[in-house]
């Protein structure tokens, strides 16, 4: 059965006084400097850059940088209490496969597990899982509880990491035969400050904000996190993130409309636009929000002219909201195919204007609803039994941390180099670089590139995720533009010495 987790108005508090959030954030950000610099020395006394060590010098190298990452650990924790209490805590969007994002860290958790001889098995849906959130952050989630049930479960224990989907929501569980929690501590699991771990040997691992920043990262996204549990048998952790952004904008005065619509036997589409964050957008953008919105809302006329061709008669409804980032076109007598057809349009021109402007890193979720002729009016009166299809619309669409990385990149096509150009930024899922070239959304092109610190070339196949025009002067006036490239079939010899280059960027 699923526990729900009531949310507090505002998001959640940890009852720090003004002073005491600066202090954390000051204090931590004083030691990060310094700690990044150990971390760096230990690994080139590690990799013997400056000069050779022996084996006991090697293991207590190992005992230091392991414990400089769980002082790092602690500090990131006291920075995001201090960013959540000082309303700074921002989450940064990408269009994510799910199922990618937990596998990203499955080779490092079941290390983790076989060294504890225990075994760790992932259960997900056979196709992709595609939804808006902040990667980093919903790692930092799945990583905390992923890496408790590994701490808490002992020799011979299982854990299982669980992907479902629901209707209108997708919920990841991570459950474990481990020691599992007293019914009476249940309550007080998700607290700050809070462990309630038995067992002496573990009691003062971590300072107990892990589970308390997962809390509040899944109700920042709209989700919800629970714990059901027995002491002696187990924990199951789980939590949801939306699976439409758009099932929510179905208002009374919608649902009136469409139930009038059904009760006179129309065939009905709904398509609902909303952008991401609108609040986060709206702080963001140097242009007015309201400007933006109101463009939104020419370019939606625009493209319902050119599609229809005038044919005023098929948009029975249209509902702009401005301080709400939300539009909704309600039309009848259309077929789905053709509802289809418009949307791409409408978000091709979305996405010109959005180069156009030079608006980065906003997204819009286009969702499509279509209510079938004669269709039971009760059927509308719930966005939980409905059958969505969404569209998402960015202008940058990015799963991994990103790292400046100039470095030589050859596009080959048909085996041949067509393209000599440089990389702007490198992360483990895609790159940037700068051509003289606007390349087609989703268009597939084989790249090669070099790295500088492996002293290593990588080849792969890739796609165009987006496309900005860069400005230019009159000193430059060629038109250039950046290009975000998502790779698509890297190996994984290739990945990991990607992933050791880039460590080798430590922050």
């Amino acid at each position: 059965m699923e526990r729900k987790t009531k949310k507090k108005k505002g998001g959640m508090s940890f009852g720090f006084s003004q002073v005491d959030t600066e202090f954390m954030s000051v204090f931590s950000h004083e030691l990060r400097t310094p700690l990044a610099i150990l971390k760096q020395l230990v690994i080139l006394l590690y990799d013997e850059t400056l000069g050779p060590v022996n084996d006991r010098q090697r293991e207590a190298l190992v005992k230091m940088r392991h414990n400089v990452d769980r002082v790092k650990e602690c500090i990131d924790k006291l920075l995001d209490i201090a960013r959540i209490e000082r309303k700074g805590f921002e989450l940064r969007y990408a269009l994510v496969n799910l199922n990618q994002l937990l596998l990203d860290t499955k080779d490092y958790f079941t290390q983790q597990a076989d060294e504890k001889k225990m075994t760790i098995s992932y259960h997900l849906p056979h196709e992709e899982v595609n939804v808006f959130v902040d990667a980093q952050r919903i790692q930092q989630v799945v990583s905390n509880l992923v890496g408790n049930a590994i701490k808490f479960t002992e020799s011979g224990g299982r854990i299982r990491v669980e992907l479902a989907i629901l209707e209108d929501k997708l919920r990841v569980g991570i459950v474990d035969t481990g020691l599992g929690i007293a019914e009476a501590d249940l309550p007080k699991v998700f607290e700050k400050f809070i462990q309630v771990t038995r067992r002496q040997d573990l009691e003062q691992k971590g300072v107990g904000l892990g589970l308390a920043i997962a809390k509040e990262l899944v109700e920042r996204h709209g989700g919800e996190v629970w714990v059901e549990s027995q002491l002696g048998v187990g924990s199951r952790f789980y939590f949801t993130l939306p699976r439409f952004y758009t099932a929510d904008l179905l208002t009374d005065n919608l649902k009136k409309n469409i139930n009038e619509l059904l009760a006179q036997k129309k065939t009905v589409h709904l398509i609902n636009l909303l952008i991401v964050n609108y609040e986060q957008f709206r702080r963001r953008v140097s242009a007015r929000p309201q400007k933006i919105t109101e463009n939104l809302k020419t370019i939606i006329d625009a493209a319902f002219r050119e599609f229809f061709k005038g044919g005023g008669k098929k948009r029975h409804i249209f509902i702009m909201d401005t301080r709400e980032g939300r539009y909704s076109l309600l039309f009848q007598g259309s077929t789905g195919e053709r509802i289809e057809e418009f949307c791409a349009l409408l978000s091709e021109k979305i996405k010109s204007y959005f180069v156009a402007k030079k608006i980065e890193n906003v997204f819009i979720a286009l969702g499509i609803v279509s209510y079938p002729e004669g269709e039971a009016a009760r059927e509308v009166a719930s966005s939980a039994n409905l059958k969505i299809k969404e569209i998402y619309i960015g202008a940058e669409m990015r799963q991994h941390k990103r790292i400046l990385y100039k470095t030589g990149l050859q596009i080959i096509i048909d085996g041949n180099v067509k393209e000599l150009c440089q990389t702007a930024d490198l992360s483990k899922g895609g790159l940037c670089f700068i051509s003289h070239n606007s390349w087609e959304i989703d268009t597939k092109i084989r790249v090669r590139f070099h790295l500088l610190k492996k002293k290593a070339a990588i080849e792969t196949e890739g796609r165009v995720a987006w496309v900005v025009r860069m400005a230019s002067s009159a000193q430059d006036p060629i038109s250039r533009y950046r290009i975000g490239l998502e790779f698509t079939g890297l190996p994984d010899k290739d990945r990991q010495l990607l992933e050791k280059e880039l460590k080798l960027y430590y922050e």
